[in-house]
């Protein structure tokens, strides 16, 4: 991921050609594995990346740390992904800080995870909060966990050194013509909110020693080929709810097949 291409990275959407190959990958990535720590967004990145390895053993899902730890035992594994930011109760990255014990479990578990590439990614849980939460002062509650987490980033590289970590940015969705879905219940078809998040995490992760920071594409809503969108918020095919890579709805179907997984194989 050194590599200053992957700043122009753009979602395959239903493109049949991929922009790079398994074996592309897995010369980029070396010895080291890929974990995603996002929500329903960040998931299509990682089953981009998952189909093109060819599925099976070499992607897997995890919902806390020692699931996590138990699949790095596996050689094969190339890249994890855990919906850490958007699993209920969906508060970004108020999942993770909102209790201690979460916070050092996960923190605990970097210690042991040599030569990982940990991508994080949250924002629009942060701001479009369930009905049930506080919903005030949101980007200054997003302002004081990002700090929180360039803390335990830093807390995490000097007992780890091997390990890597980098912000991906919140992307800009803009659907002016789309009818299905009320735009304006998504935060991140509002410019203003997702420049104000970009400019809070991009300040924590120019902080001495810097965390490389993934920009997206500006607007991520006209990047993918063949205007392959399931709503204002995600761009892959699979759309809302692959996270949780469930069997019993559509989306989790599709994100498993995407991975390889279903239809379950004969024996």
């Amino acid at each position: 991921l050194n590599d200053s291409s992957w700043a122009a990275w753009v979602p395959w959407g239903c493109d049949s050609r991929p922009r790079c190959d398994g074996g592309g990958i897995r010369a980029c990535l070396g010895s080291r594995r890929l974990l995603f720590l996002g929500d329903s967004v960040s998931v299509g990145t990682f089953l981009d990346l998952c189909a093109a390895l060819g599925g099976g053993a070499a992607c897997g899902s995890a919902r806390d740390p020692a699931s996590v730890l138990q699949l790095l035992q596996s050689h094969e594994t190339r890249i994890i992904f855990v919906p850490l930011f958007g699993i209920p109760p969906r508060e970004g990255l108020a999942n993770l800080f909102g209790k201690a014990q979460t916070a050092a479990a996960w923190e605990l578990a970097f210690s042991h995870m040599n030569r990982t590439i940990v991508i994080t990614s949250s924002g629009l849980h942060d701001v479009a909060l369930p009905l049930w939460v506080d919903r005030a002062a949101p980007l200054s509650v997003y302002s004081s966990h990002t700090h929180s987490l360039r803390r335990l980033v830093d807390r995490s590289r000097a007992v780890n050194p091997s390990i890597e970590f980098m912000w991906r940015a919140t992307s800009h969705s803009p659907f002016p013509d789309w009818r299905d879905c009320m735009v304006d219940g998504y935060a991140n078809t509002h410019a203003g909110v997702v420049d104000r998040l970009n400019q809070i995490a991009r300040t924590q992760a120019n902080r001495s020693p810097p965390i490389p920071f993934w920009e997206e594409p500006a607007m991520m809503s006209y990047s993918a080929p063949h205007a392959c969108f399931r709503d204002p918020v995600h761009h892959d095919l699979c759309g809302a709810g692959a996270e949780h890579m469930l069997r019993h709805n559509k989306a989790g179907r599709c994100a498993l097949m995407r991975m390889g997984r279903y239809p379950p194989p004969l024996v």
